[in-house]
């Protein structure tokens, strides 16, 4: 400002800045100002300039009829004013202000042309200073924002790493829980094993005498019993008939128990021996219906057999699929009081699909993941209590998966249920 009123002429200056944030005109820098008090005729002239974006100059402005309505340029008699509006790139920047109130005829064309020269440079100098300015702004946020981030990260590191913590506690003594419920789980195992394989031997020898009190009492007790001529006596003969009975039934349900156990227990354990041969399919199916034929004609159920035609021989163990037909059906038996149970067997692509179908009660929809495991039963849903080792299932999975297939259920509750196994060809 100083150079620019040394070289024209001038006696006082004023540059003022357009600011973003106050939208509107900003004293920067003057001379011949006292306390940064600004005339007001000077500041009239410097809105209106920068409004209309048009320099004004004139020699003589007390006498100059263009400001006649500036009552303070007459009032000080004031002469020589140039008035510059600076740009850069059409945008407004702000307004140059130069004044001698004394002296008419200061600034020449060479003057304003001077002067454009170098608010042209003032104009790059402030959007220079504006752009660094924004720069540094941005810097500013940009630390800010790195500095919470960072801290934000930290404190999330910190957190995560007392998660991390947590876990590996926690995971450590799940483990510790997880070896102690093995162990626990391994004891009842073993004690079952030992307890069922210890009780077969005196079961064997309690159905045994079962039988031979059965056979001397219809033989020898029996004829004599019946010449006699008391209701009382007949009464009792037939009781003690009764209890034989049971005696039979549950110690043969005792010795299932025992075996489905002892089954189990070998095949999880890998002793087993599997007689892999090639088989029929479909006799498997035949003679497992023949041998559950009994269950059928208790009931008054219809058997179906289904087998498409001209299937491939596959490789299994006969007894072993034999056991799981049987089990499968004698299931769908207990469970069906009324209608057929069907054994469907049919190709799909490189597997055997064998299906045992019954219009029974079916299975409610949140027993139907229990039906495989190990001592769950279910299928009653009157309150009764059921009978059944709850190993069938469990033991028909084993032998399925040792075949290479799967085994699964679909039922509704009421309408019966299909139990399905795949074996591979």
């Amino acid at each position: 400002m100083q150079k620019s009123i040394e070289v024209t002429g001038a006696k006082r200056g004023l540059l003022f800045i357009y600011n973003e944030e106050t939208k509107g005109l900003e004293f920067m820098v003057g001379t011949d100002i006292v306390d940064n008090s600004i005339p007001e005729f000077s500041r009239n002239i410097i809105e209106t300039v920068y409004k209309n974006n048009t320099p004004v100059i004139t020699t003589n402005a007390a006498n100059d009829e263009n400001f006649d309505d500036y009552k303070s340029v007459k009032q000080y008699n004031l002469k020589s004013i140039m008035c510059l509006p600076i740009n850069y790139k059409e945008k407004k920047v702000g307004v140059c202000y130069l004044d001698n109130p004394l002296s008419s005829g200061v600034f020449s064309d060479d003057d304003v042309e001077l002067l454009n020269v170098f608010m042209s440079q003032v104009a790059i100098c402030i959007e220079n200073a504006k752009s660094y300015k924004e720069i540094d702004n941005l810097n500013k946020n940009l630390e800010r924002k790195v500095e919470e981030r960072t801290q934000e990260l930290n404190e999330s590191l910190e957190m995560q790493y007392k998660l991390n913590d947590l876990l590996i506690h926690s995971s450590r003594k799940l483990e510790k829980i997880n070896e102690k419920l093995k162990d626990m789980d391994r004891i009842k195992t073993e004690t079952l094993y030992i307890v069922t394989h210890d009780l077969r031997t005196p079961m064997t020898s309690i159905l045994g005498f079962s039988h031979l009190i059965r056979k001397r009492f219809d033989s020898v007790l029996l004829p004599v019993l019946n010449d006699s001529k008391d209701e009382n006596v007949h009464k009792i003969a037939n009781q003690v008939i009764e209890n034989i009975k049971i005696i039979d039934e549950e110690g043969n349900r005792l010795i299932r128990l025992i075996n489905n156990f002892l089954d189990i227990s070998k095949i999880e354990e890998g002793e087993t021996t599997w007689n892999m041969e090639k088989i029929k399919i479909e006799d498997i199916i035949i003679q497992s219906m023949n041998s559950t034929k009994v269950l059928f004609d208790q009931k008054k159920l219809e058997s179906i057999i289904e087998i498409e035609p001209d299937l491939p021989e596959i490789m299994g163990d006969k007894e072993r699929l034999i056991q799981v037909m049987i089990n499968l059906i004698s299931n769908s038996v207990k469970f069906t009081n009324n209608g057929s149970i069907s054994c469907n067997v049919k190709k799909n692509n490189s597997m055997i699909i064998i299906s045992v179908i019954d219009t029974g009660s079916g299975i409610a929809k949140e027993d139907i993941d229990k039906v495989f495991e190990k001592f769950k039963q279910v299928g009653k849903h009157d309150g009764s209590i059921q009978k059944g080792t709850g190993l069938g299932l469990p033991i028909c999975k084993q032998i399925i998966e040792h075949h290479g297939g799967k085994i699964w259920v679909e039922s509704e509750l009421g309408k019966g249920s299909c139990f399905s196994f795949s074996l591979p060809l």
